[in-house]
């Protein structure tokens, strides 16, 4: 059996996370408002300090966050997947992978792949390698032994 080679991933932006972050922003604002109305229509404490959370909440909802190019995803032979900025490969980590989302953990933060920011094929040998990792050729030396003891 040949064994497989590695391949990189150039994610683009995605509407479907623009469009999640704009329901997201309309939710906050709907909730802000909320607060702000009961907070006029009876007020006490209580609805105070719900009222300063759902303004900050919204606070940090509108307000733009870092914008930096996504990284490209590269998946080496052996299944391990790694961001390179340049010319920095950092390691990454799969924190959720599902069939219309996988998040990925760098030391820089956390890494969200849509499947419209990938080509199909790419973005289903990204799924591959995210659900199923290889494992090394020495781990499955050493599952091979166990396996071959317990017989």
């Amino acid at each position: 059996m040949a064994e497989a080679r590695g391949f990189e991933c150039r994610p683009t932006a995605s509407g479907r996370q623009r469009r999640a972050r704009q329901l997201a922003v309309t939710l906050t604002a709907l909730a802000c408002a909320a607060t702000l109305l009961a907070l006029t229509l009876a007020p006490d404490w209580l609805r105070a300090g719900a009222a300063a959370c759902s303004v900050f909440a919204l606070t940090l909802a509108v307000c733009p966050g870092r914008k930096r190019a996504l990284p490209t995803i590269l998946v080496d032979g052996e299944g391990r997947l790694f961001a390179r900025r340049g010319d920095d490969l950092l390691p990454l980590a799969v924190r959720y992978c599902g069939a219309r989302f996988v998040s990925l953990q760098s030391r820089e933060g956390v890494l969200a792949i849509w499947p419209d920011s990938l080509a199909p094929d790419r973005w289903r040998r990204l799924l591959v390698a995210c659900r199923w990792p290889r494992r090394s050729a020495a781990a499955r030396s050493d599952a091979d032994a166990r396996g071959a003891n317990q017989n």
